[in-house]
């Protein structure tokens, strides 16, 4: 439900979006207020040449964004990461989203409302009552005005008014969260309140001053005109966000500080902060809310959905975290919920440990948000640390660096991104991210484009998706990191949003050098003060014509008048009235286009007298406003003296004023005009007025001296004949006998039905099927979405006026809008014109369609047991050929079920399920025309290698046995090998290639050498034996040499018929920690190995974990153990159970130790891992994947003691 709203939403405004960036429409600007050359002169010499906001274009806002003209003549397009308009359907247009909070009387609360969204918050807080009983009509009332329904009579514990009450237009809720009892409460305590992104920020970060009601009302009316773009801050929108704060809510005995709650709403969104003053202020907390209907439903990361009836999610309570005064984070917070009738209680209990902590950081903050159904980030980020695997997408910084000792670096993806009028070509872009506080060293960073898709609650360092594009570098400064882009660049990043490869950014340290490591904390966009939050802000311009030269003389001639733009009687003088006359070939006819000196608009200059004057609008009430009238005037005043000229036809253009593009240079009727005729309605006179767009005296064609005419170029689509076929659904806009249909089939098939005649009307188009032209298209009415074929008579009615636009500045898809502003539409077989168009709404129009032959290429690769792959095209010489013009079905597979297919977005995924083969019917969607695809899978062949012993201890005598002790190792290894051979179900086949287990007192003759063969031609090594540490003085001593490192000791037989070698400390009995070189071998398989033994990773006098992570050759698990361990069948057996049902392998290994060891070892023995960076979650069904030779840097270590309170699960 909620998706197919925000893609609804989303969709309703690229519509008015497309519609008015045509008529590149702003708002007027302010302007002079005086004529006089003085006046002019002396403002336009005090201007500072600084670059600052001349005011916001509201025509152009959506959703997350803004437009802002400059006094550089140049466009700001700013995308929020929330969003900053909510559409109002009354008034027809995107609307400030305003939570800035009032103070009702009557109702005693501080209320906002911005759309259907809806909150309020107690005066004064109160904490719950014992109990609240709902009345006989079984409901409850939250104070504000929302009431709910309980489930039933039952007593719950709620305040008698709730503090916080929210609503998303549907659903509402309120709640009230409290200490435990371990704190007194501290009731009536006062509000405080912030409507301008002013939180109260915590003491060890920089303090920011809560504003009275009266300083954030005089704020909010602050206008964007006149702040310098330079200012971080310039482009902040007033009242995004507002802060409540109860202070001090509990109390600490014989204290003054406690606990308070932080309260920051933005648009369907409240952040709550729980700030704890203190280490004797910890205590767990309690949110107590009436949700109505609603249920609530734990999630196992922590978090909370509040759903209705069917299912679907109207609230969520974010994933609680904690993070102190030097933002060190956690998110060990258990979480509890019950529910009794309406009433929902949720139970915070943060680690203890943590916040005992004697280094924590006061005060320190406990943080759940509640977002409502209605609520889309339009920016995401987070970050990833090494060797962890927590969600930190709500946090409200980002960790780039090394911290801790781990390295961190950041994602960042802009969703939906500011839509750039057609025509026009944006000339740079910078993503803005602000520095967190008091940071006063770092390093430069750059900004790397994603290659694949990521996901910012699972994104993790160990599966963090490639970046290798370098887009810019920022050298460090302690305000904020800028990353710019290249016109190129931004053009990519146009491209791939609109295919559908838009994967943002990685941002990581230049260098990732772990010498003198920092760290940085730059803001994210759950930082709850927006001006803090990320922006993308991209730089448009207008752009000359290509026909046209600066430099150049030129000629203007009305198309409605036929008549030329004329200085009355060739008067060199301020204030001369520009008229219309017939053609005399004089210099008062003629205007050099000149580039004006902001670089972004062109000035028109009389060529009469001394040629020091330009085609001037004259102004009123400081504007340039419509019905303003035009003459010459020198050269002093760019707001009333720039100009754009934009083509509108392929003979004509439209001449606008660039501080108001709204309006366009027009001609009053046919006759020629006067000195005095200087109103709207004079008899040939020239003046500025609101662009109709159908108004031919508001056309001019431009003609050089010599009189040949210039062309404005190439249009967007010339008159002709042209193939319409949907982007989204591959059908072609056909002609059925007078009846609009979508259709598929060859060219051959479908003729001339598919081919359609546009012709240019004055930038308008006419559009007919080329099979019947006296038939026009028609986009139905205002409350008809159905389209016609009809005929026309002497009128041509508006709604077979269509306009032709790009839905992005570098996509080749057109969109096709009626003059009554309905959108062609392909819905399957059915073409409509909608006024809020779904999201088929783009064509693609071309003059000739190649199909592909029959029989095309497509290949997949033999798919092995549960590998998931794409099928190809091949190459194909075909006009239509996107992902989405393909179609995929199952033909046949044997056995059942062999495979199954997933098609998202146009892209196929084959996954292989059974041994077997199948058959895909591909078909071209927009011809018909198919191939087919033959699918086999394969069983997965991996190879355990298990190496065991039975050591027999004979009196402790260095005679026959083993003087380290009988161990029994082939029973535990039985039991690990035998968890894997009650897989059957998973269609893997293990082989027994490398085992080797001796039977009775007999033995393998193998030599230390086989060992490393055999262990590099298997998969999965498992050593079950004796390891010991290098520094053992205990029972049974080291008597090896301690400097070669810890051991393996084998128990290899040379003498046929005996037990064990005499020397138990022969070097060619045991296998030292400063030999092993695990998947060393160019050639070798091996990437786990598990050793089942005491000691064999301790560190200790001898043996350094540098010295372990050497062993890493190629491997990418290594498990075992730096403490002594139990040798127990069961351990091995739940470990391979682990495995085979698809748990990563490291934390099997802990799992094993902490559940099943643990029962039959009283000794907290200590489980350790080495692993390759990327290793982390693998499991033995992962597809063989080669590291390479890595450094020792990029192994890993993780440790786990069997008895601690962590218990893996």
């Amino acid at each position: 439900m909620r998706e197919s709203k925000l893609l609804w939403r989303q969709r309703r405004a690229l519509a008015l979006l497309l519609t008015l960036c045509l008529l590149l429409t702003c708002m007027p600007l302010p302007a002079l207020s005086v004529n006089e050359t003085a006046a002019r002169a002396g403002e336009a010499a005090n201007a500072s040449d600084e670059v600052y906001i001349i005011d916001e274009d509201v025509t152009k806002r959506g959703e997350f964004e803004k437009h802002f003209l400059c006094s550089d003549g140049t466009y700001r397009a700013v995308t929020y990461a929330e969003p900053v308009h909510h559409y109002d359907s009354a008034a027809g247009a995107w609307q400030d989203n305003d939570v800035s909070l009032a103070l009702n009387a009557a109702s005693a609360r501080y209320e906002a409302q911005s759309g259907s969204f809806a909150v309020s918050f107690a005066k004064s807080y109160a904490a719950p009552a014992a109990a609240v009983t709902s009345d006989a009509s079984g409901s409850l009332t939250a104070d504000g005005g929302i009431t709910q329904n309980a489930a039933s009579a039952e007593t719950s514990a709620l305040p008698s008014a709730q503090t916080v009450t929210m609503t998303n237009g549907t659903y509402p809720i309120s709640w009230t969260t409290a200490v435990k009892p371990s704190l007194s409460i501290a009731e009536d305590t006062a509000i405080q309140r912030s409507a301008l992104d002013a939180p109260k920020l915590l003491t060890r970060t920089p303090a920011a001053s809560i504003l009275t009601s009266a300083e954030a009302e005089a704020a909010a009316q602050q206008s964007f005109a006149g702040k310098p773009i330079s200012d971080a801050n310039a482009f902040a929108a007033a009242n995004r966000v507002s802060v409540a704060e109860y202070a001090s809510v509990a109390q600490v005995p014989g204290q003054g500080a406690g606990v308070s709650l932080r309260y920051s709403v933005s648009q369907h969104k409240i952040k709550e902060d729980i700030v704890i003053a203190n280490r004797s202020a910890v205590t767990d907390f309690v949110t107590t809310l009436d949700v109505g209907a609603l249920t609530a439903v734990a999630q196992a990361d922590g978090s909370v959905l509040l759903v209705d009836e069917y299912g679907n999610t109207a609230y969520t309570v974010g994933v609680p975290y904690l993070y102190d005064a030097d933002y060190n984070v956690s998110y060990d917070v258990a979480v509890t919920v019950e529910q009794t009738g309406s009433v929902c209680r949720i139970t915070y209990a943060p680690n203890r440990e943590w916040l005992d902590d004697t280094n924590r950081a006061y005060p320190v903050v406990l943080d759940p948000t509640v977002t409502s159904s209605e609520y889309y980030a339009n920016i995401v980020d987070t970050y990833v640390t090494q060797a962890d695997s927590n969600n930190h997408s709500a946090e409200g910084n980002l960790v780039v660096g090394i911290k801790s000792g781990k390295l961190n670096r950041a994602f960042i993806k802009i969703t939906n991104l500011p839509a750039v009028p057609a025509g026009v070509t944006p000339t740079s872009a910078q993503l803005l991210i602000k520095h967190g506080a008091n940071t006063t060293t770092g390093r430069t960073m750059t900004l790397y484009r994603v290659n694949s898709s990521w996901n910012p609650g699972s994104i993790t360092y160990s599966n963090q998706p490639s970046a290798s594009t370098s887009i810019s570098s920022c050298a460090f400064n302690t305000s904020n990191v800028r990353f710019t882009f290249s016109q190129s660049q931004i053009q990519d990043l146009y491209t791939r949003a609109a295919i559908g490869t838009n994967y943002g950014y990685m941002i990581r340290y230049s260098s990732e050098s772990t010498t003198n490591p920092d760290y940085n904390m730059l803001r994210s966009m759950e930082y709850p003060t927006t001006s803090e939050q990320p922006a993308f802000t991209v730089t448009y311009a207008y752009t000359l014509p290509s026909s046209l030269s600066a430099g150049e003389i030129y000629l203007f001639k009305n198309a409605g008048s036929g008549k030329y733009m004329d200085v009355q009687n060739g008067t060199d003088a301020n204030d001369t009235n520009i008229i219309q006359w017939g053609w005399n070939g004089s210099l008062a006819q003629q205007y050099k286009l000149e580039q004006s000196s902001t670089g972004n608009g062109y000035i028109l200059r009389s060529q009469v007298g001394g040629k020091t004057r330009v085609l001037d609008i004259y102004k009123t009430n400081g504007r340039v406003e419509n019905g303003n009238n035009v003459q010459i005037y020198r050269n002093v005043d760019p707001i009333a003296q720039e100009w754009l000229i934009i083509p509108v036809n392929s003979a004509n253009y439209k001449i606008v004023p660039r501080s108001n593009p709204a309006l366009a240079l027009t001609s009053y009727g046919s006759s020629n005009g006067s000195a005095s005729g200087k109103s709207t309605t004079s008899a040939g006179n020239v003046f500025v007025s609101t662009y109709t767009g159908n108004n031919t005296n508001q056309w001019w064609s431009i003609e050089r001296e010599n009189g040949v005419f210039i062309q404005p170029g190439t249009t967007l689509l010339e008159d002709g004949e042209y193939y319409l076929n949907s982007r989204s659904t591959s059908k072609y806009l056909r002609n059925v006998s007078g009846s609009v249909q979508g259709a598929n089939g060859t060219t051959a098939a479908l003729g001339t039905s598919i081919k359609w005649k546009f012709t240019n009307m004055g930038g308008k188009y006419l559009i007919q099927p080329a099979n019947n032209t006296s038939l026009y298209l028609s986009g139905g009415s205002t409350t008809d979405s159905a389209t016609y074929l009809v005929t026309v008579g002497s009128y041509i009615p508006a709604e077979c006026l269509w306009t032709v636009t790009k839905s992005n500045p570098y996509s080749n898809q057109i969109t096709i809008k009626s003059n009554i502003g309905r959108t062609l539409c392909s819905i399957g077989s059915t073409i409509n014109a909608e006024i809020y168009p779904p999201m088929n709404d783009e064509w693609r129009a071309v003059t000739s369609v190649v199909d592909p032959p029959n029989n095309f290429p497509v290949t997949c690769d033999r798919l092995l047991i549960t590998e998931s792959k794409s099928p190809k095209i091949g190459s194909i010489n075909a006009t239509f050929k996107n992902n989405n013009d393909f179609s995929y079905s199952i033909s046949y597979q044997s056995p059942t079920n062999c495979i199954s297919l997933s098609v998202v977005n146009g892209a196929a995924k084959i996954t292989a399920n059974l041994d077997g083969s199948a058959a895909i019917l591909v078909t071209h969607k927009p011809s018909g025309i198919t191939s087919t695809l033959n699918v086999f899978t394969d069983l997965i062949d991996l190879e355990f290698g298990l190496f065991s012993e039975n050591y027999i201890d004979i009196g402790h005598e260095l005679t026959s046995g083993c003087y380290y002790g009988e161990r029994n190792s082939k029973q535990n290894a039985d039991s690990f090998y035998n968890a894997f051979n009650q897989d059957v179900n998973k269609n893997i086949v293990y082989n027994t290639v490398g085992v080797r287990r001796e039977t009775g007192s007999l033995s393998f003759n193998l030599s230390k050498t086989e060992f490393f063969h055999h262990a590099d031609t298997v998969d999965f090594l498992v050593y079950v034996g004796h390891g010991i540490a290098a520094d053992r003085t205990a029972w049974y001593p080291n008597y090896n040499d301690p400097n070669k490192g810890n051991f393996l000791h084998l128990y290899w037989d040379n003498t046929p018929g005996t037990t064990h070698f005499f020397n138990c400390t022969g070097d060619e009995n045991n296998i030292y920690t400063s030999e092993v070189e695990f998947g060393a071998s160019n050639n070798s398989k091996l990437r786990w190995v598990w050793l089942y033994s005491c000691s064999f990773l301790a560190t200790n006098a001898y043996v350094t974990d540098n010295d372990l992570k050497q062993m890493m050759q190629g491997a990418h698990i290594v498990m075992g153990y730096t403490t002594s361990t139990l040798l127990h069948p069961e351990v091995g057996n739940r470990f391979g159970q682990e495995l085979a049902a698809r748990r990563p392998i490291i934390d099997s290994f802990f799992v094993a130790g902490d559940q099943v060891e643990a029962l039959y070892a009283e000794d907290n023995h200590q489980q350790k891992v080495l692993f390759m960076q990327g290793a982390r979650e693998e499991t033995i069904y992962a597809l063989p994947v080669s590291y390479g030779k890595y450094p020792t840097s990029d192994v890993e270590i993780l440790t786990n003691r069997i008895h601690d309170a962590v218990i893996w699960k």
